[in-house]
């Protein structure tokens, strides 16, 4: 399906205790992700896309090709859905598990109501005969609130809907039997064969994982919610999921929106990216667009570039650096009288030897963007040596664990290509 004929359309306000959160975004058929610091409203925007929290203004609604829009939430018509009928998935950061369910148990309490009745109406139309879904199920009922995994109510407490069935439920035989049959296709699409009658506090990390992702797919929901999944995980076990995720999010199809402050996090696994900050969208567009051209400042620290500085425009690709001793620079874009600021990326400066720099300073006159290393103050890291210059800039450079003496290391001289110099102008 393309992008742009499957969407969400987010345009809300809601007033928060430090700032007042104003986002507006589309998001279609990928990963869209939305990277900010913590308390910038990242969790606030997802809660209400999912109708956890309601906004105090705005929109949101859904749209499918050429059917209806389905709209969420709308303020002024007074539309707010229950989440249960949102068909929006949400996997919490620390999973929320049923603890006195088995696998089995956990991934079933997400097929409601309205999945089943969805799973009979298309076995009937394909003329497999078997009989409509209706009532609830018996001792299955959860509270309407949820901590949980899958498409749910106010955060806190049980499942997915009041409506979930159990494994071996009354409802009826024709739904009974395409939950039991979905379960089964999500314990093998998510590696759990063998671990069906395990509980939660038996199974890993990455485990308890792919059971939450089971649950919340089981439902077909038509978004995915992922909020910050990996931030209470060690470095070796964030990097496996992600992994897992990256191959989850690529089968998926539909519209998914993963939340993090890990720069590293949204350029793997995001298609597009959304940077945020006190409640306002700074720049979005495609992940890699936005790394490499992020507009302003304030994005630009988000996207990990650790040297900026105030500039004094010399000319259409001439600049000098403020904030490093009056460093003269060249750009290869044209700096406009909107530019206010440069930034380069730490590991974006290249040794140069003294032939080279005398060649060089030859040749291009006043063009070379040489840069002298002067006092440097170096610290080691397992794969990097950070390195400081006494004009304020940071220069990263890798190295093997094996390394240990920065010796040989340090030239007289580095230089940064125009290409690498980021142009970047206040406010939005």
């Amino acid at each position: 399906m393309d992008r742009e004929t499957c969407a969400l359309e987010v345009d809300i306000q809601k007033k928060l205790r430090q700032f007042d959160l104003d986002v507006q975004f589309r998001a279609g058929i990928g990963c869209l992700g939305i990277l900010g610091p913590s308390g910038c409203g990242k969790s606030m925007t997802l809660k209400s896309i999912a109708g956890i929290v309601r906004p105090d203004g705005g929109k949101i609604s859904l749209h499918h090709g050429a059917s209806p829009e389905h709209v969420l939430f709308h303020k002024e018509k007074r539309i707010d859905e229950r989440p249960q009928l949102r068909r929006v998935g949400y996997l919490f950061q620390n999973y929320a598990l049923f603890p006195n369910m088995t696998v089995e148990q956990n991934i079933a309490i997400g097929l409601g109501r309205g999945w089943r009745e969805r799973a009979v109406q298309g076995a009937g139309r394909g003329g497999s005969g078997k009989g409509g879904a209706s009532g609830k199920s018996d001792g299955s009922n959860v509270s309407g609130k949820s901590d949980g995994s899958c498409v749910s109510g106010k955060s806190g407490g049980g499942g997915v809907s009041g409506d979930s069935p159990m494994i071996g439920g009354n409802g009826r035989s024709g739904a009974k039997q395409a939950a039991r049959e979905k379960v089964q296709e999500m314990i093998g699409r998510f590696r759990l064969e063998g671990l069906e009658k395990q509980y939660p506090s038996r199974l890993s990390g990455g485990q308890q994982q792919r059971v939450a992702l089971a649950r919340i797919l089981a439902y077909e929901p038509e978004v995915l919610l992922l909020d910050e999944p990996f931030s209470a995980m060690d470095a070796f076990l964030r990097e496996k999921l992600r992994l897992e995720l990256a191959q989850v999010l690529k089968a998926y199809q539909k519209i998914s929106i993963l939340v993090t402050h890990d720069r590293d996090e949204a350029f793997q696994l995001c298609d597009y990216l959304l940077l945020l900050s006190e409640g306002k969208v700074l720049t979005a567009g495609k992940t890699r667009e936005v790394f490499a051209d992020p507009k302003t400042p304030q994005a630009a620290r988000l996207t990990g570039c650790k040297n900026i500085s105030r500039i004094l425009r010399l000319g259409s690709h001439r600049v000098r650096a403020l904030d490093w001793e009056g460093l003269e620079l060249t750009t290869e874009k044209e700096v406009g009288e909107e530019i206010t600021h440069i930034g380069i990326r730490a590991h974006d400066f290249v040794p140069v030897s003294e032939s080279q720099t005398e060649a060089l300073s030859t040749a291009g006159s006043g063009e070379a963007s040489l840069i002298l290393v002067e006092d440097p103050k170096i610290t080691e890291m397992p794969f990097e040596w950070y390195i400081t210059l006494k004009n304020g800039l940071w220069w990263k450079v890798e190295k093997d664990i094996h390394t240990s003496d920065p010796s040989g290391i340090i030239p007289r001289w580095l230089r940064v290509a125009p290409s690498a110099i980021v142009l970047l102008r206040e406010g939005q």
